[in-house]
């Protein structure tokens, strides 16, 4: 009888490790997933950031590198028109830190 109840609770003990285990590795993974899951909308969205942090979020910053009034729609004198092309690529680089 003593040895059907050691087993017992040695069964009931391995299967709880696993079961704690596998918990700690779902959650890792389901972690993981919503961190890369919110980087992607955020890229996708331009996010809540405020790079230049003249108060205008990133998404609606005309010139997000360099801060500005938000008469100007967040650029400086010097980029009253925004971005060209180039400035664009460089400052969306500068700010992934690329």
């Amino acid at each position: 009888m003593k040895n059907k109840k050691s087993y017992t609770l040695t069964h009931v003990l391995i299967t709880l490790a696993f079961l704690v285990i596998a918990f700690v590795i779902l959650l890792y993974i389901f972690n993981t997933f919503i961190k890369q899951e919110k980087g992607e909308i955020d890229d996708s969205l331009g996010g809540s950031s405020d790079y230049d942090n003249d108060g205008i979020v990133d998404y609606f910053d005309k010139c997000p590198c360099d801060d500005g009034k938000e008469e100007d729609d967040g650029c400086d004198p010097a980029h009253i028109d925004g971005y060209t092309d180039t400035q664009r690529d460089a400052c969306d680089a500068l700010r992934k830190g690329t």
